[in-house]
Parts: structure tokens; C-alpha cells; sequence
């Protein structure tokens, strides 16, 4: 989601979308806690099909995604009987940012209901040409190799703001490790920090050679055994004698699971004396 605030933040800013404008409550009372508005079920309507969501920083990506789900007809979690662990809670807590099986159901539903009625909007193609200025780059970059966290916390709390890794009032001490729960912040003050109720964005270094990624934290295997050297016979090019090894980027579940964006190679050459090789021509 973190990707999602970086380009949707970057083409309202570039495109002069943001209002710059605080949001208010119907009857014209300011309140923080007023982030966004949808339409229950509006998604397919010409008139209700579109929302409203405050842009401030990272966690954006959460108030759009919660929003969403509204004009998809879909409720808070309390209502339908689930936790308030998750991103359609009522209340802001930490560490929501996926959705619950109440969410998924009623998302299911909802499609369901559109396509029995002929009509589901998100099956048509859509008769206005794509917004041509808005590029997403096809690199495998996580945002939080972009964005360090000390850099998320100045983006979030202001200039001056960094990790904050001391001890906390309840007596523990926040460590990297905790990073992909939430982000504590601090302006260098002593006993000074503000704790984000989001984690820090996946990418994030949380640990030596440990990264959040979806919550679990991203670390590498062992290296395999080199194997035997080998070498290629090419007439364009010279003949070289290599031997390799390769490593996983998995997760930090249990089992872990094989995923993308640990920080270095997967994969190492190595170069070995001719004698030694095992020749394999390539056949063209």
C-alpha cells in the first residue's frame, strides 16, 4: 500500500488535485478524525462512484483503501462481527492494514449482487482513455528502500523527527525488530516519541539483514554449495569457466514463504581455472 500512497500522492500533487483543504463533518465542525467519506455501495453509480480522502502522507494508502471498500457496500468491522484488528475497524488502531474474512465476504456479496443485476461496473472497460502521465516503475523497489524510517517519521510527524529506539514509559525498549508492528517516531528529545499506529512501510530495515515485508520480516538463506564449474562455448565470445551459488529471500513466517525485495543478490559467480570445467556447447 505504501507504493499505492507514493504514486496516487505524487499524481495529485503534480496534477494540482489537492485541494490543500481540511475535511469537516456535515454540520461544519472541524475534526481530526475525519479522513474520508464514500458512498455505501456507490462504486458502479454515476453520481456516487467516486470518494473523498485525506492526503497527508504514508498512510493515505490506508484511508483509500478503507474508503474503498465502502463504495464496495462494505462495513465497519464491529457491525458484521469481527475485530477491530483489521482495516475496516471503526477506530484507528495498530497494525491494521489488512483486510478481514467479514471484509472478503461481503466483498464477494456485493459482486455478486452487481453481476445478478447486470450491473458490475468493474467488468466493462472503461470508454475514457487511461491517465497517460501517471507512471509506475516495473522495478521491484519496495517503498521502504526508498524511504528510510527515520525519513517516514519526518514525513509523518515534521522536520527534526527520527526513529525512535529507546526505552518507552511502560518500561520496554523499542527495537528495530519492532518496526513491522509500528513506527515509533521521536524529535531527539529525551523520553520524547510518538508511536504510529501503522507499521513502517515494507522494505523497511528492521533488523541486521532483516526487511518488513507485509508484516513478516524479509531475511536470506544460507548459500547453496558452488556448484561445478562450468563454461559455455560461444563463438561471438570467449570461452569462461564459472561456478555459481544462490540464496532465497523468504519471510520471516513459520515456514517462511519465498518472496522478493531482500537488499543484495540472489545469486554469485565465481570464476575457476580451465582444467576444471565441464563443457556444455550451446546450440544454435
Amino acid at each position: 500500500m505504501g507504493i499505492l500512497s507514493m504514486i496516487w500522492g505524487k499524481w495529485m500533487i503534480e496534477n494540482k488535485r489537492q485541494s490543500g483543504q481540511n475535511l469537516y463533518t456535515h454540520n461544519g465542525k472541524r475534526s481530526v478524525e475525519f479522513d474520508g467519506y464514500a458512498r455505501m455501495g456507490g462504486v458502479c453509480s454515476s453520481y456516487n462512484g467516486c470518494l473523498i480522502a485525506k492526503a497527508h502522507d504514508f498512510t493515505s494508502s490506508f484511508i483509500l483503501a478503507h474508503e474503498l471498500a465502502h463504495s464496495f457496500d462494505i462495513n465497519h468491522d464491529e457491525a458484521e462481527g469481527c475485530s477491530t484488528e483489521f482495516l475496516l475497524s471503526s477506530t484507528i488502531g495498530t497494525g491494521q492494514i489488512k483486510f478481514s474474512q467479514c471484509t472478503l465476504r461481503a466483498f464477494r456479496n456485493f459482486v455478486h449482487r452487481l453481476d445478478r443485476s447486470d450491473t458490475n461496473c468493474l467488468r466493462r472497460s472503461s470508454r475514457k482513455p487511461p491517465i497517460s502521465n501517471l507512471r509506475i516503475s516495473h522495478k521491484k523497489e519496495l517503498p521502504g528502500r526508498i524511504f528510510t524510517a527515520d525519513h517516514q517519521c519526518e514525513i509523518r510527524q515534521g522536520k527534526g523527527h527520527s526513529l525512535f529506539t529507546g526505552v518507552m514509559a511502560d518500561g520496554r525498549r523499542h527495537s528495530e525488530d519492532n518496526l513491522c508492528q509500528t513506527l515509533p517516531c521521536h524529535d531527539r528529545r529525551p523520553s520524547s516519541y510518538i508511536t504510529l499506529n501503522h507499521p513502517a512501510l515494507e522494505g523497511t530495515v528492521c533488523a541486521k539483514s532483516k526487511h518488513c515485508h507485509n508484516s513478516p520480516r524479509l531475511l536470506w538463506t544460507s548459500w547453496s554449495n558452488w556448484s561445478r564449474c562450468r563454461s559455455n562455448f560461444d563463438k561471438q565470445a570467449p570461452s569462461k569457466c564459472m561456478k555459481t551459488r544462490t540464496r532465497k529471500c523468504v519471510s520471516s513466517d513459520n515456514p517462511p514463504k519465498e518472496i522478493w525485495g531482500c537488499i543484495g543478490h540472489d545469486a554469485e559467480k565465481r570464476s575457476c581455472l580451465m582444467k576444471y570445467c565441464i563443457y556444455s556447447a550451446n546450440k544454435t
